[in-house]
């Protein structure tokens, strides 16, 4: 009586010490001799009745068959947690119809085990459902994929600068994201993190750090640039700044005399413009943050008052403006060019 999926077998037995036959009918009305069990493969009604020698039959006994099912439960449904790109765990969950008794999933097709409620996903792969009745009938297999776990960061951006050479100009340094970044970021000087957009421009030294960002949040490994060869150019520079200057000047003349005795003729580029140097004495002024300080004649006799730095290793001189009375100098005007 239990539902069942298989064929329900019928018997029928007539009362003790009564010499009759047994009948059996499908319909109530075509009766035929009971000689073995009623197999019954679908739910109906079966008649029974006893005849007995004279003819005369016995009350009518109705058996209903109705714990005969054959039809499978519906196929389960499944959704994800989530289906956008993620670098967490995904869970999928399934539906399953109200006659499944038993639910269960599988990781491979093959294996079965109780279901519970979610099945959490580390890494991409496919879950299976499928339902059973009270009856044992199972339904059709439904699978969800999930295929949205990304747990591999992009690669380290590649960072470069538009100058690496000693420069007063300001530097641009520019990177060059992983495939799969679609979040570009940078900071300054470690700062907050800002969206890049397609250069970050310095005045001054410092330090640029990048990283990249995936869809699904992965953030790549951070790449440095630090910024060193920006000399500067305001007032009152110190040792290090005033040093840094002086090296940004290509050594075009090699100046080999103590006493920058340089020819006549020789020229210098002040503002861009090419002055004659004269046949004058070029007379030591004073030494400022170890460099010799000199004062050079010019032909147009308007730009000899301001000194020219000297340094006896670099083999180099550099044109600056007076800063302050206190001797310091800044802002390089000009080279000697030779």
């Amino acid at each position: 009586t239990a539902p069942t999926n298989g064929a329900v077998t019928l018997s029928a037995e007539a009362a003790a010490g009564e010499p009759v036959t047994l009948q059996v009918s499908l319909n109530n009305k075509k009766w035929t001799e009971l000689d073995s069990d009623v197999v019954r493969t679908a739910n109906g009604a079966v008649y029974f009745r006893a005849v007995d020698a004279a003819g005369n039959a016995s009350k009518v006994v109705t058996y209903k068959v109705a714990n005969i099912d054959t039809v499978a439960p519906t196929k389960p449904t499944a959704k994800a947690s989530t289906t956008k790109p993620t670098n967490a765990d995904v869970t999928i969950t399934a539906k399953f119809s109200s006659d499944s008794v038993l639910r269960q999933y599988s990781l491979d097709g093959e294996t079965w085990s109780a279901y519970g409620g979610g099945v959490v996903l580390s890494s991409n792969g496919t879950v299976y459902f499928r339902g059973a009745d009270a009856a044992g009938n199972v339904s059709a297999i439904a699978r969800y994929t999930v295929s949205n776990i990304d747990k591999i960061a992009p690669d380290t951006p590649v960072v470069s600068a538009n100058i690496t050479t000693p420069t007063t100009k300001s530097v641009t340094v520019k990177a060059t994201f992983g495939d799969g970044t679609t979040k570009k970021q940078y900071s300054l000087n470690g700062g907050a993190w800002k969206s890049y957009g397609g250069g970050v421009t310095l005045k001054s030294n410092g330090t640029v750090a990048f990283r990249g960002i995936d869809a699904a949040g992965n953030v790549s490994e951070i790449a440095t640039y630090e910024v060193i060869n920006i000399g500067s150019s305001s007032n009152n520079v110190g040792d290090n700044d005033l040093q840094n200057l002086l090296t940004s000047v290509v050594p075009v003349r090699s100046l080999a005399d103590d006493d920058l005795a340089f020819a006549d003729g020789s020229d210098a580029l002040y503002d861009g413009a090419a002055l004659d140097y004269a046949d004058g004495a070029a007379s030591t002024a004073s030494t400022a943050f170890g460099l010799e300080s000199v004062s050079l004649a010019f032909d147009d006799g308007d730009h000899g008052a301001a000194p020219w730095l000297r340094d006896d290793t670099l083999k180099t001189a550099a044109f600056y403006e007076p800063a302050d009375t206190a001797g310091r100098f800044a802002k390089n005007r000009g080279m000697l060019a030779g």
